[in-house]
């Protein structure tokens, strides 16, 4: 489950290894992007913020820097995108209920951005659910729609989507121990669903 570590992706990244930096682009994208559209950007400006964040942690070489010892990877990039989005605000831009007052550029990392990432690993795998298991999912999907199907079935797409959760947490971290203390860590955003 933990054939090339998180932490060895985001190293062969740092290297410029194309498919490592479409791996890291892939797994924070949606994270990154949605946070910044929570500042009230439009699509268009919110997609350039967001390619500014992976601009930033590229030209800094932060990749090559980030070190597993400082704590999650994803800390360093909730940081970099308040950054990037505070320098935006700075300069006019979002929304007017998002003052710029309340987002502090050096403030340790964002329980909101933990929020998005989870629910981003949430849609990965209702994704990965969809392709490899169909009749699970559309026994979810029937659920969230109001519908009632029968107990036994939506039990199995439960238990289906939270292997898949799993994997998809597994797939960010470099060991079972680092994959049960981050499925803890985002429960309360991943137990709400």
């Amino acid at each position: 489950m933990f054939p090339t570590t998180h932490w060895t992706a985001i190293q062969q990244a740092g290297e410029s290894d194309p498919a490592a930096l479409e791996r890291f682009a892939t797994t924070y994208r949606t994270p990154v992007l949605a946070y910044v559209r929570a500042y009230g950007f439009g699509e268009a400006e919110a997609e350039d913020l967001c390619q500014d964040v992976f601009v930033r942690i590229l030209r800094g070489d932060v990749l090559a820097k980030a070190d597993p010892r400082r704590g999650r990877f994803r800390q360093l990039l909730s940081v970099i995108s308040r950054r990037v989005v505070f320098d935006r605000l700075k300069k006019g831009g979002g929304r007017a209920d998002k003052a710029l007052g309340e987002l502090e550029p050096e403030a340790p990392a964002d329980v909101e951005f933990d929020r998005l990432f989870a629910h981003a690993l949430l849609e990965q795998a209702l994704v990965r659910l969809r392709s490899v298991a169909p009749g699970h999912y559309e026994t979810l999907r029937e659920r969230l729609e109001g519908g009632s199907p029968e107990r036994r079935r939506l039990w199995k797409a439960r238990r289906r989507l939270a292997e898949l959760l799993r994997f998809e947490v597994a797939r960010v971290c470099a060991s079972p121990q680092e994959c049960e203390d981050e499925l803890r860590h985002l429960a309360p955003w991943l137990t709400a669903q």
